[in-house]
């Protein structure tokens, strides 16, 4: 006695189960000599371990491994699928996955508590079509998909996508987007091309009434400003036969690149 907590109250073996601490009296008697003893002994129900697997997650369906942290912090075991004994977590296809944490105090009482994986498939991410450009042209605005993510790859961009061509050059742009299993990246490729060496025949002196050849060179098209006194305003050979000193600029344009620089050339008119 008491009853509570014993599979019987009778009989040399029973089942104690009490929730709490509890003392049992056992009264034993010899059925020839009617004399009666007692024993007491004490059972002592020890708490549980408080144990706590962290709570649900939701991860990406990517071979990058988490790290599963449960209550108390070191100790305890997990199981599961895809989770080693010490909480290391790889995804490995989508679904609702349970894994446990089971913790053994030191009165090797024992308590467990379960979290649900959720497994999804990343989002995509696109950093964009390869992209050309003039260096020293004005900065290049990069827009990755989804919106939010960041830029990188080069000390040229920033990581809002902010390119500055100030060198040329390929370069390897890295859009990245999300965190964790679920971090995805692509990548651009930006081509700065260097700007065409246009050159012109260096300046002239004619008298008033002649004319004198310029010859341009380092591009595929080019064009002369101002039109004054000259055969034409285009091509890579032009006339010149102002009326008095003139300043022309050459303009070059690689047929390519698309790609535009300039030379100045002076002619200079004497009087007779």
């Amino acid at each position: 006695s008491p009853a509570v907590g014993l599979s019987s109250i009778t009989g040399s073996t029973v089942t104690a189960n009490p929730i709490s601490t509890t003392t049992y009296t056992l009264t034993g008697t010899n059925s020839i000599t009617s004399c009666v003893d007692t024993a007491i002994v004490t059972v002592t129900v020890n708490t549980l371990p408080v144990v706590d697997a962290g709570g649900n997650q939701q991860v990406c369906n990517q071979p990058i491994e988490v790290s599963l942290i449960g209550t108390p912090g070191s100790g305890g075991i997990w199981s599961g699928p895809n989770v080693t004994s010490l909480g290391i977590y790889t995804p490995d296809g989508i679904g609702e996955f349970t894994v446990t944490y089971s913790y053994t105090d030191l009165n090797n009482c024992t308590d467990s508590n379960n979290a649900i994986i959720t497994v999804i498939n990343p989002e995509d991410v696109d950093a964009g079509a390869d992209e050309s450009v003039c260096i020293n042209a004005a900065d290049v605005q990069l827009i990755g998909s989804p919106l939010g993510g960041d830029w990188g790859g080069s000390t040229l961009v920033s990581s809002s996508g902010l390119f500055e061509p100030s060198q040329s050059g390929d370069f390897d742009l890295i859009y990245s987007n999300g965190s964790g299993t679920c971090l995805r990246k692509d990548t651009m490729v930006m081509t700065v091309n260097p700007l065409p060496v246009v050159k012109v025949s260096s300046s002239s002196e004619i008298c008033l009434g002649d004319s004198v050849v310029l010859i341009a060179t380092g591009a595929d098209s080019y064009s002369w400003s101002p039109a004054v006194g000259l055969s034409s305003i285009t091509g890579s050979t032009v006339t010149a036969n102002p009326t008095s000193t003139t300043t022309y600029t050459l303009t070059g344009t690689n047929s390519i690149t698309s790609c535009v620089n300039t030379a100045i050339v002076t002619v200079t008119v004497n009087t007779l």
